[in-house]
């Protein structure tokens, strides 16, 4: 209930000697709102459970709020570029698949980069090239990189 409440958030670590340096760096965090109201319905709302339960989110947000990365909030650059982007989906239910329409990415680094038991270091640390989305479990995180 927590999550789906809004209480979350991205931590970063950096690496010794940080990363490289890109034109632009961005943090996304993708979250869902279950309220007893309807879409759009005034006032403070309260948890609806059985949506929860259901998976019907009344609202899937990026940073928090609908409508926080279009018009004069979207995230931006110009050909040539390179941008960093952190995504974080915190769910707690829904997968993501982030994406930017028209590109791909160079590099992803799935969770980070971080090596689990069974994957490969190389893979991890080069990040996987060519990926034009990655599909984000509740609780995932990646860094697209795009050139």
């Amino acid at each position: 209930v927590h999550i789906a409440n809004g209480m979350y958030g991205m931590i970063l670590v950096e690496p010794p000697g940080g990363y490289p340096t890109v034109s632009h760096e961005y943090y996304v965090m993708q979250g869902e709102l279950y309220t007893a109201g309807k879409y759009h319905a005034p006032g403070l709302q309260a948890f609806d459970m059985e949506k929860g339960i259901d998976e019907r989110p009344t609202y899937v947000v990026f940073d928090g709020a609908e409508g926080s990365l279009v018009g004069d909030k979207a995230l931006t650059a110009k050909t040539g570029d390179t941008i960093r982007i952190f995504f974080g989906n915190a769910g707690p239910n829904l997968d993501a698949n982030f994406h930017i329409i028209g590109t791909i990415f160079d590099r992803v680094y799935p969770e980070g980069g971080t090596v689990g038991p069974g994957a490969r270091p190389d893979h991890a640390r080069a990040g996987r090239r060519g990926n034009g989305r990655g599909a984000h479990p509740a609780g995932a995180w990646d860094v697209p990189r795009l050139l």
